[in-house]
């Protein structure tokens, strides 16, 4: 009776401790991702403290990586804007295209049209990456990509925030590049 008694204790607080340990791991995660904003928040006052909050969220999206959602790609991508404000455009590049690799795969959670969307966007600010560096094949290539994204919609229209608008600044972006190619 004793054992069997002290079994259940033993698999009663077992059950708990794991449950707990779930559940401090998903606030882990939302907190981690919830660094992405404070440091956008931070930087303009403080870069930084808020580079020092993306690095760490980085890190740590790079050791335990999210299946459900794209935050690590969120994470460069802030990065990278950071990078591109202080003119350290070859390390921001570098950023951008992690940011562009993660945004494709495939996220649990994540609808086929916002990943669509997520990538029209990365491959936006690549494209300009590429431009300001003078890389202007890569940047046609780029943004021959975003554009591709939206044939594969019914009129173009992937989303309420991916439409005929956003598909016109990606043919806007590729005439500049375009033009700054035959200069």
């Amino acid at each position: 009776m004793k054992k069997s008694l002290s079994k259940k204790i033993f698999v009663f607080f077992s059950i708990l401790f794991i449950a707990f340990n779930i559940e401090s791991n998903s606030y882990a995660v939302i907190f981690k991702f919830s660094n992405v904003d404070k440091a956008q928040k931070l930087y303009p006052t403080n870069p930084q403290k808020a580079h020092q909050l993306i690095d760490k969220t980085i890190l740590y999206y790079e050791k335990k990586p999210n299946k459900k959602f794209p935050w690590l790609a969120w994470a460069y991508t802030t990065k990278a804007q950071f990078l591109t404000d202080e003119g350290n455009l070859e390390l921001a590049l570098s950023y951008q295209k992690k940011a562009c690799l993660t945004h494709n795969k495939n996220y649990k959670k994540q609808k086929k049209e916002d990943k669509s969307t997520n990538l029209i966007q990365c491959y936006y600010f690549l494209s300009s990456l590429y431009s300001d560096l003078k890389q202007y094949d890569n940047a046609i290539a780029v943004s021959d990509k975003a554009i591709s994204i939206f044939d594969q919609y019914d009129k173009n229209e992937i989303s309420k925030l991916a439409g005929a608008e956003q598909l016109s600044w990606q043919i806007s972006e590729r005439a500049r590049i375009f033009k700054k190619l035959f200069k």
